[in-house]
């Protein structure tokens, strides 16, 4: 009612910057979307995206006019819809993660009865919470804080052969961060092969783990399994975002679980 169709498109292109997926969200076609916004920048004599394929970058007038429109479009969201102030949604890229399961499994007494945990490549506006191992564009109306999750490198002996011969075991961006190739080559100086593996299914990766066939980045405390500790230590860093307008007493009680399982810094 108070939600116009043009004031959703845009923060849906601006969010998802790419119209593919912009148009499976807001159940439409390409057409008609790339026609709404022709028509609101008409409206307002600005361009506001760069479109290259179905990418698309957002303008300065386009940061202008989200960093004005969000406030009011949120509100009106959960003016529709109540409800769903009472559901609390976690989204990550790495939502599917062991290391992610581990710690929000260790959090699960302080999350509310009825949350969600989704996986998103980007933060959105009915986000209560996104924790991500990169720094994500910040939207309005959320806050950052930075904590360090330390990984202990693990393995299970399999008789003779040492762990030097083991493959490093690993999910998928792990290996795009420098704290991961830099302890990969501190390794490498120690005389091991080299040699990673990626198994990007957490129950996959568990059963390759507790088989032997491999070195794996845990959490101290899941060292009781068993497992031999090697001297060398992953450290993640993880920005989580808080959506201040949504923020009460379940956003505070989870925050503090989170502080307490990692390093937090800021």
């Amino acid at each position: 009612m108070f939600i116009t169709r043009a004031m959703r498109v845009f923060i849906i292109l601006y969010e998802e910057k790419n119209l593919k997926s912009a148009a499976d969200k807001l159940c439409l076609t390409v057409p008609p979307i790339t026609r709404m916004l022709k028509l609101t920048e008409e409206w307002l004599g600005e361009q506001l995206f760069i479109l290259e394929r179905n990418r698309l970058i957002p303008t300065e007038a386009a940061d202008n006019v989200y960093q004005q429109l969000y406030p009011h479009y949120s509100a009106l969201t959960q003016f529709h819809h109540p409800s769903a102030e009472r559901d609390f949604r976690i989204s990550s890229p790495q939502a599917g993660h062991s290391f992610m399961a581990d710690l929000l499994a260790k959090c699960q007494p302080s999350l509310p009865e009825k949350t969600t945990i989704r996986y998103a490549g980007n933060m959105h506006t009915d986000d209560d919470i996104f924790i991500s191992l990169q720094p994500a564009v910040l939207l309005p109306n959320f806050e950052i804080f930075r904590a360090d999750q330390m990984l202990e490198l693990h393995y299970i002996s399999s008789g003779e052969e040492g762990w030097k011969d083991k493959p490093v075991l690993f999910e998928h961006n792990l290996d795009q961060l420098p704290s991961f190739r830099h302890v990969l080559d501190e390794m490498y100086q120690c005389g091991h092969n080299g040699q990673t593996r990626r198994i990007d299914n957490a129950v996959w990766l568990k059963e390759a783990y507790e088989h032997g066939e491999g070195l794996l980045f845990r959490r101290p405390e899941k060292a009781t399994d068993g497992s031999r500790v090697l001297p060398f230590i992953l450290h993640l860093s993880l920005s989580v975002y808080i959506n201040t307008l949504k923020r009460d007493l379940r956003h505070e009680t989870f925050l503090t679980c989170i502080k307490k399982s990692l390093n937090y810094f800021q």
